[in-house]
């Protein structure tokens, strides 16, 4: 069986998180637009999703933010303009990434407060983004609370799933580190069964 390439790996771990942000977001939007419809408040896997994937590919990340967008403005039959906010809104979230500059990447697992702050940098910079892509249509200062705080809810998800998900093997790792740490074992494993042999 051919092995594959690195970006051919990359490729597939993508495909599969834009698919599954695509899939949940349909049923999270769906479910708090026709049935939850007097709650103020809704949740999204999209900034999940997002984070995860800005861990493991950098700023491949805007992939799953501009799927979970597009998903969420179709199913809720938004307008060319919410469309517009919402997907353009959330490449914002690609500002996230200067945290990596001051932070490393694998002490987001073992430090609960630099999790929270990527997190909350990454869902803050959405509704920054967001607000400032609605200013051409309407100026409103105000209007910036409304995209912070209707979606509270999806941050604390966003926390909660992070913070589950930090001893899952490679899952929340950057994947070129993840790949050579997991040949650097089996080179180690294999020259140690060798050693054992003779």
């Amino acid at each position: 069986m051919k092995q594959l390439t690195f970006k051919q790996y990359r490729q597939i771990d993508l495909t599969i998180l834009c698919l599954l942000t695509a899939v949940f977001e349909a049923i999270a939007t769906y479910s708090s637009n026709y049935w939850l419809v007097f709650q103020a408040m809704t949740i999204s896997v999209t900034l999940t999703v997002t984070c995860i994937t800005m861990v493991r590919w950098n700023g491949y990340a805007i992939a799953p933010a501009l799927v979970g967008s597009f998903v969420y403005c179709l199913v809720s039959g938004a307008s060319p303009k919410q469309f517009f906010i919402y997907c353009f809104g959330s490449a914002f979230c690609l500002f996230s990434l200067l945290l990596f500059k001051k932070f490393r990447k694998e002490n987001i697992n073992s430090s609960f407060a630099i999790r929270l702050a990527f997190v909350l940098s990454t869902y803050l910079f959405i509704a920054l983004g967001r607000w400032i892509c609605s200013l051409p249509f309407e100026f409103s200062l105000g209007s910036i609370l409304a995209f912070i705080f209707t979606d509270v809810l999806s941050l604390i998800f966003a926390i909660f799933v992070l913070t589950l998900a930090k001893n899952a093997d490679g899952l929340i790792e950057d994947q070129k580190s993840y790949l050579l740490r997991l040949e650097k074992k089996r080179l180690e494993e294999q020259e140690a069964n060798l050693n054992h042999r003779y």
